[in-house]
């Protein structure tokens, strides 16, 4: 229960730092956008969506990775542990 808040306080804490923090910057994109005002709800929530998906797929990839590897069989090939240890069957 304590880490499910800390998570959300995290989270939240994050979201209102980032978005300050985007705002801030809009200034100096101003020069470097053509089209489009640096404060653009759109444009900000499209950017969040595409950094989500790719911030969900860094962990996704290497998770469903590690859940396909027995880690029975991982242990009991000998070359697998360091020198002189022996897998304890008992």
């Amino acid at each position: 229960m304590l880490i499910k808040y800390l998570c959300r306080c995290a989270f939240l804490i994050g979201l209102v730092v980032g978005l300050v923090g985007a705002l801030s910057l809009s200034r100096i994109m101003r020069g470097l956008l053509y089209g489009i005002s640096p404060t653009d709800p759109l444009a900000f929530t499209g950017i969040s969506i595409v950094l989500l998906a790719v911030a969900l797929l860094a962990c996704l990839v290497p998770a469903r990775r590690a859940t396909r590897v027995d880690p029975w069989l991982r242990f009991e090939r000998s070359d697998a542990l360091p020198q002189g240890q022996k897998v304890f069957v008992g």
